[in-house]
């Protein structure tokens, strides 16, 4: 049980994961919101190391894990990935899409998610590649929506149209 300030727990973090996006007004927040159990000591917020790693990890969907999640901006998260995985084929349109459609586990603070680069390794990543053939059809579907909504319109229309042109005198 390594009792430290949020300060001291930030430090510990980056000292293992040196771009974690991982900072104090993050956790501040998470306290504020009771994700984070924590006690003042003086006028030093304090909490258990352990406990904020399992409470990352349990928002970010890595409930098995007892590792220190690595945590990323989107932003951060498309950048790294170019250079570990340069062949997963994910964007950040992508990742954006998951996030809204709330199809990976995110921290929201303000405007800004922050995800678990767990999540782009076995067996996690499947949920990108559904995501990805997901996309291809609803655009399919919208390709034969609007198909099927022309041909409709030509049905209806009783002949062929024709443009008249006129011509302006001088």
């Amino acid at each position: 049980m390594k009792i430290m300030t949020l300060q001291k727990v930030v430090k510990t973090i980056k000292k293992m994961d040196a771009e974690t996006a991982v900072n104090e007004s993050m956790l501040t927040d998470l306290i504020d919101h009771g994700c984070i159990p924590s006690y003042k000591h003086g006028n030093r917020t304090v909490t258990e190391f352990g406990a904020v790693v399992l409470c990352l990890n349990r928002m970010l969907g890595m409930e098995d894990s007892d590792q220190i999640p690595r945590v990323r901006t989107i932003r951060g998260a498309v950048r790294e990935l170019k250079i570990i995985h340069p062949d997963i084929g994910i964007g950040e349109d992508q990742i954006r899409t998951a996030v809204g459609r709330g199809w990976v586990d995110t921290i929201r603070i303000g405007c800004r998610a922050y995800l678990c680069m767990q999540q782009f390794e076995e067996p996690y990543v499947r949920r990108f590649i559904d995501l990805a053939l997901t996309a291809v059809e609803q655009k399919q579907t919208t390709s034969d929506h609007a198909a099927e909504q022309v041909g409709a319109l030509l049905k209806k229309s009783s002949g062929v149209p024709m443009v008249k042109r006129v011509r302006h005198e001088r």
